[in-house]
């Protein structure tokens, strides 16, 4: 396996679970409904703020190609952050994004790289619903900032893939990769699941 296919398995395992989480209800979830601009902005901040922490701490952990990608991850969580809260009255602090959890409760780079895989994937659905809904608010800045937003979070996935390119010895650090990843969306579309669920919503597509 290489960082290519990689990252396909983790699409096609994960399927339902990226699916779900790229459609128009991942901003419901996030803000329990309160489809304000402002909310919005905030709790895909509040996200990074989370994100940005656990990578400084797998940055912080590791030595040499795993404590650089890490930082690097760390730093465009921050200016992802950065650019939601630009123009806030109020930015948030860390989120309690269950996420950001399971994230923090990672270790060793293998499984770290592939949770920041799964994470950039999840946010790519996330940032997509973000760049719509300000498509439809007629707000152009911010549909294009969400979309710089999404490239960086593209950036992740792409950063994780390669880095087990080159820690990945045989095909058991694959496969344990592959279950990680899994099971980080897994945990985003649970968490996006019981938020929709608890509005009455059901997080399945509407066939």
């Amino acid at each position: 396996m290489d960082a290519d296919s990689f990252r396909q398995a983790v699409r096609d395992e994960a399927a339902t679970h990226l699916d779900r989480l790229r459609s128009e209800k991942v901003l419901l979830a996030a803000t329990n409904a309160d489809l304000e601009p402002g909310t919005i902005l905030s709790r895909l901040a509040a996200r990074e703020a989370g994100r940005r922490t656990a990578f400084a701490a797998w940055a912080d952990d590791a030595d040499g190609e795993a404590a650089t990608a890490f930082r690097r991850a760390s730093d465009r969580a921050d200016e992802r952050y950065e650019q939601l809260v630009d123009g806030l009255d109020d930015p948030p602090s860390e989120t309690d994004w269950p996420v950001v959890a399971h994230l923090g409760g990672l270790a060793g780079d293998v499984e770290r790289a592939a949770g920041l895989v799964a994470s950039g994937l999840v946010a790519d659905g996330t940032y997509l619903q973000a760049v719509n809904f300000f498509v439809n608010e007629a707000d152009e800045s911010m549909a294009e900032t969400c979309r710089t937003v999404r490239e960086l979070a593209g950036e992740d996935t792409d950063d994780g893939a390669s880095l087990l390119a080159s820690h990945c010895a045989d095909e058991d650090d694959w496969e344990r990769a592959t279950a990680t990843a899994v099971e980080t969306v897994r945990v985003a579309y649970d968490d996006y699941a019981e938020r929709l669920e608890a509005m009455g919503l059901d997080p399945r597509p509407v066939c």
